[in-house]
């Protein structure tokens, strides 16, 4: 009995290694760009609201692909196929000539509207606090005005830093208004955004909506699927608020927009976040192993409108070269004069 079970473990070994190598897909560059485009054609959420035909994507761009293609033309045509999306969350990335993406090359071409750090702490704010572990996060006192700031360049590190809110907000719960700076913050952990965030609301509220793709045609989407903000903390702080944004401000840092932006209190000054049509993305990689990023839902406001081109400020202010050369920061003036008006 013991001889005929050990056969058996042996024939099941045999065929699953014999599955396994048949499973392998060649690395040549048809299959490269085939298994990119299949993938995105099956699970891509977007194709329709951004009027992309990405059968004639690949029309047009398989016919330029046969086994002789080298390795940069191949990274050529495989990034030019993602570039046609304009999501900042889908990209290609090859430890030979880089990461190719839609946002990566937007925000080159936008000014950056956020002075160094510098002048923010030299001219405008009196520095309190940085975090202890690293410089992605720090609070003071706007000078001569009651008035909290709290900077955050990313929603990427520990969870634990991220609480420093309510050391913030146990000093300023008296102030008249606070600003949080989001410039520069290329996101992270949307679960993050919403520590910071919970301490600014007393009631629960639906800020963005999510769609997912769900069947083999371009247009089948999941319903919309709410995500939910629930009040935290021990301070609440419901008074005016300014968020301080530029193109810059990407990802888990617009999921913070968009928290932000369904408060009452909460005013957004500066320039419009990098946006993209989707998010939620999936990395995976290819049989070069060049690696892709995929979006995997259309992300929607509060009232259901696809987050298309970035989160587009109630006022818009600039800052000029000549600003920046003079360590002027408009936005930040901006900001103060709205909470004095």
């Amino acid at each position: 009995m013991r001889h005929c079970f050990n056969v058996i473990v042996i024939v099941i070994l045999f065929l699953s290694s014999c599955k396994k190598a048949d499973n392998q897909i060649e690395n040549t560059p048809q299959n490269n760009f085939k298994i990119l485009w299949d993938d995105f054609n099956a699970n891509y959420p977007a194709f329709q609201l951004n009027n992309i035909n990405w059968d004639s994507v690949y029309t047009v761009n398989s016919s330029m692909i046969n086994s002789n293609t080298n390795d940069i033309d191949l990274f050529n045509l495989l990034k030019s196929s993602v570039l046609l999306l304009k999501d900042a969350h889908s990209d290609i990335i090859s430890n030979q000539y880089g990461s190719a993406g839609y946002g990566r090359l937007f925000v080159r071409q936008k000014p950056t509207n956020f002075p160094d750090w510098n002048t923010i702490f030299t001219n405008y704010v009196q520095l309190m606090k940085f975090n202890h572990s690293n410089a992605t996060m720090a609070y003071g006192k706007v000078i001569n005005q009651d008035i909290g700031y709290f900077l955050i360049e990313s929603f990427n590190e520990d969870i634990s830093d991220y609480y420093m809110i309510d050391s913030f907000l146990e000093i300023f719960q008296n102030s008249k208004a606070i600003i949080i700076d989001i410039r520069h913050n290329g996101g992270g952990n949307e679960a993050y955004a919403q520590i910071v965030a919970s301490r600014l609301t007393n009631q629960a509220l639906i800020y963005r909506y999510a769609r997912y793709r769900n069947g083999q045609n371009h247009s089948d989407l999941s319903d919309f699927i709410p995500v939910e903000l629930i009040p935290d903390g021990k301070i609440r702080f419901t008074k005016p608020v300014i968020l301080l944004t530029n193109r810059n401000t990407f990802s888990a840092a617009e999921d913070f927009t968009l928290m932000l932006k369904s408060l009452p209190n909460v005013v957004q000054i500066g320039d419009t976040t990098l946006g993209g049509v989707a998010t939620n993305p999936i990395t995976k990689t290819l049989p070069n192993g060049w690696t892709y990023r995929m979006s995997r839902t259309i992300n929607c406001d509060k009232n259901k409108v696809p987050i298309k081109g970035g989160i587009a400020p109630q006022l818009e202010v600039l800052i000029s070269k000549s600003d920046s050369a003079n360590r002027v920061d408009r936005i930040i003036e901006a900001a103060i004069n709205k909470i004095n008006e």
